[in-house]
């Protein structure tokens, strides 16, 4: 459900980040459980070329033509 608030108003990450360590921790959590069979499947992929130690998500303000977003990745 957090995702699909994401996905439709991504100003509501930033806001939600903000709103208290629970949603932060909620937020955090459902990127982790939508990430982990992608990264599941990147390492297993190719676990004889790289060593996977960890992953987090990263995110930053951005706009581009008087338009505002957010950025969020997920770095392996």
């Amino acid at each position: 459900m957090i995702l699909f608030l994401v996905q439709f108003d991504q100003i509501f990450f930033g806001r939600a980040l903000k709103l208290s360590k629970g949603w932060r921790n909620d937020l955090m959590q459902a990127f982790d459980d939508y990430c982990n069979p992608i990264e599941n499947s990147f390492v297993g992929t190719y676990f004889q070329h790289i060593f996977f130690k960890k992953s987090f998500t990263w995110a930053k303000p951005i706009s581009f033509c008087h338009s505002r977003g957010i950025r969020i990745d997920r770095v392996f």
